[in-house]
């Protein structure tokens, strides 16, 4: 399932959206609001080269 890590290969995290969403309009990161979405950008941003969001809506998203 896992393959030899690439020398310089960029780490990248996958974070799965939430149904708690902000009333208005804001990037992604700030778009999803529940505790466990926030706890879990903020361990990607700190372990993981690129974090992307993951919307059941929207597909694949930047978090900006």
């Amino acid at each position: 399932m896992f393959t030899e890590k690439q020398p310089g290969a960029k780490r990248v995290a996958l974070v799965g959206c939430s149904a708690l969403k902000s009333k208005k309009p804001a990037p992604a990161k700030d778009f999803y609001i529940s505790p466990l979405f926030r706890a879990a950008y903020q361990y990607a941003e700190k372990t993981c080269d690129v974090v992307v969001i993951v919307s059941a809506f929207y597909g694949a998203v930047a978090p900006k």
